[in-house]
């Protein structure tokens, strides 16, 4: 993998290959220069490429646990009120370039693919952050072949373990922000599909199998006006990668 995402207790685990510092497509030096992107997402923070942090203000932290093939951060998960919103928007908006700009301008360029590192990569997204009434937070992105692998050899009872750890994490995160289960959520994983609701009035993602399994294809959302619908539907499609990855 290029790059993964995982769930881990209140914090998301950042793996990234370094051959995705030594991509051709995006250098991500221009994610520190002035252009219309970055002045576009200015309000949190400088880009961080180097050092011990990445991302959006440096929200996600290198740890002790990186090798000599994957850097390995970490983003905790905000202890206040006060700082949910902008540091869940810095979380969230950093995969989206990370993948959209990144991720998926290596895959279109063939970059690595000499190598096995493209062989279990997972998700990638497009990530809307407000300005519209209507799906003003939409989430969406592309489904790698490994999940629709991985999804397709479950059986019936791994199946129902999937479904039941995905519905509890949904309602474990919705409790640390908001202090109560997501009561309207509904999930449903089958091995060509999965739909995960996190709301009333049809918030939800989507995904159905529709092409060779060896190709990669669209997730999108349903009526996600805000931020805090999208970031759930964020940890479910999250925690169903988790659990993949784990078992």
């Amino acid at each position: 993998m290029i790059l993964d995402l995982t769930l881990k207790g209140n914090a998301y685990e950042l793996r990234i290959h370094r051959k995705f510092f030594q991509n051709e497509s995006t250098p991500l030096e221009l994610f520190q220069e002035e252009n219309q992107l970055t002045k576009k997402y200015s309000y949190l923070g400088i880009f961080q490429i180097k050092g011990d942090t990445f991302g959006f203000d440096g929200c996600f932290v290198k740890q002790k646990s990186s090798n000599h093939e994957y850097v390995i951060y970490k983003f905790d998960f905000p202890k206040s009120d006060n700082d949910y919103y902008l540091g869940m928007r810095k979380m969230i908006l950093t995969m989206y370039l990370a993948t959209f700009y990144v991720v998926e301008q290596m895959h279109y360029a063939k970059e690595f693919f000499e190598d096995t590192v493209w062989s279990n990569q997972s998700l990638s997204f497009v990530i809307f952050d407000g300005g519209a009434t209507v799906g003003g937070y939409a989430i969406g992105g592309q489904i790698y072949p490994w999940i629709k692998r991985k999804l397709l050899a479950l059986n019936e009872e791994e199946l129902i373990k999937l479904n039941e750890y995905v519905e509890c994490e949904v309602n474990r995160i919705s409790n640390y922000f908001f202090k109560n289960d997501a009561k309207y959520s509904q999930i449903t994983i089958t091995q060509n599909s999965f739909f995960i609701q996190v709301n009333m009035q049809g918030r939800w993602i989507s995904w159905t199998n529709s092409r060779d399994i060896l190709k990669k294809e669209e997730f999108s959302s349903h009526n996600i006006d805000f931020h805090s619908d999208q970031e759930l539907c964020f940890t479910g499609i999250i925690a169903m990668s988790t659990w993949l990855r784990e078992n």
